[in-house]
């Protein structure tokens, strides 16, 4: 987790027989989100996986007592990061890497199945696992204040039909987390067409842990999907509610999101061309030095560039540290026995031009910076981001000048 190894305490359903060609719901979540956990359980009859962020471990293993039944729940220890974000991603990915089942339901955990949704997908999986690369979206709605949810399609189409519920997360400028999801022919499909959804973890790219705390968590790996050339499938009988709760805990240390993952998802884009190069275009890059103590991103935006962390092999070379320190400070050769997030860099306390060793395992971070380092950035074009503000505002989805 961005170089850090992350502990994780496992708890095994206590009550759970899997089956041979089974499908585990998984999630991630706090302790506040238990409620809404416990409606999900009471649709959902198959096993489930769950990453449990616990800041108070005592009090969090007393709520999940009575659920331990068939749920593998994963602890993470927030007090092991203090004053990180929340991690959403990595409890994401733990999840899924954790999960005992290879078909998951990747949902969120404010949202509850339709009825039979578990008993609908087993049989579907043994033509899964021959058929096309794909996963297999759930259509999600919200309902207007004071209404049940559903249970079946028949009941949703009516209450759609009377105005009662809607696409989930309808209002501008949030109605494009789900709007590629057909919903008008979804309401008369009969067979599979064209997101939460079910997947072959086995097949399925992992979410980018890079993204913290609130904003295109779900986007970059939506995007990835795609890039890595998988389906999107809906399914025509299955969909998953939002259920209203409080803001979470979470959010109220979180910082304006608009702020900070424009340029993590402005970076991320840049790493999915390098990734999956059969779609990428070539982008210049150009190697800049930064100030002692700045991170890249401000290097870049100082000349008017971005930084891209997926091409650090441009600027990780000690002919490159060499042109723009100079031999004076680089001397003949450049350290190559260190590695971290912050390097290539010239670093004042070690007086050497230090190369990152090991630029798979730790890789470049934009906005990592180092007190004692004058970092080498991968700096290019600033590259068009979608769902930040200028970007919704430019498309006239909504103004969020006007609409203070």
């Amino acid at each position: 987790w961005h170089g850090a190894q992350l502990l994780v305490h496992t708890l095994l359903a206590t009550k759970l027989t899997l089956k041979k060609d089974d499908v585990s719901w998984v999630t991630q979540l706090t302790a506040d989100r238990l409620e809404g956990f416990t409606k999900m359980m009471e649709r959902w009859k198959g096993p489930i996986t769950a990453a449990l962020y616990c800041r108070d471990l005592k009090k969090d293993l007393a709520a999940i007592k009575p659920l331990r039944d068939r749920v593998d729940f994963h602890l993470i220890l927030a007090d092991l990061h203090p004053g990180r974000l929340y991690p959403v991603n990595t409890l994401r990915n733990v999840a899924i890497d954790n999960c005992r089942t290879q078909y998951i339901a990747l949902v969120d955990a404010d949202f509850v199945p339709n009825d039979g949704l578990y008993e609908s997908l087993l049989p579907k999986i043994p033509t899964w696992k021959d058929g096309e690369n794909a996963v297999y979206v759930l259509a999600a709605f919200q309902l207007q204040s004071g209404k049940v949810v559903p249970r079946t399609k028949p009941e949703l189409l009516e209450m759609w039909g009377k105005g009662q519920l809607s696409p989930v997360h309808p209002e501008p400028g949030r109605d494009i987390a789900h709007k590629h999801t057909d919903y008008p022919r979804w309401k008369i499909a009969q067979l599979p067409y064209e997101p939460y959804f079910v997947a072959d973890k086995q097949r399925m790219p992992r979410y980018d842990a890079s993204f913290l705390g609130y904003g295109n968590d779900k986007t970059g790996h939506c995007y990835e999907i795609f890039k890595a050339g998988i389906k999107y499938l809906v399914l025509p009988d299955a969909f998953v509610f939002h259920q209203d709760h409080p803001r979470g805990e979470w959010l109220s240390s979180d910082i304006e999101f608009s702020l900070r993952n424009p340029t993590t998802l402005g970076s991320f884009f840049l790493e999915m061309e390098s990734k999956y190069p059969a779609t990428a275009k070539p982008r210049q890059i150009t190697p800049v030095a930064g100030r002692k103590g700045e991170n890249c991103t401000i290097t870049c935006k100082r000349a008017n560039m971005a930084c891209h962390s997926g091409y650090h092999k441009d600027v990780n070379k000690c002919d490159v540290l060499k042109r723009l320190f100079g031999a004076e400070k680089c001397g003949p050769t450049c350290a190559d026995n260190m590695f971290g997030n912050d390097l290539p860099a010239y670093n004042h306390a070690f007086k050497q031009c230090l190369i990152n060793q090991k630029p798979t395992e730790y890789k470049i971070n934009c906005q990592q910076a180092q007190v004692d380092s004058e970092r080498v950035c991968p700096c290019g074009e600033v590259v068009p981001e979608w769902l930040t503000h200028d970007w919704i505002t430019k498309q006239g989805l909504y103004d969020y000048k006007k609409n203070k």
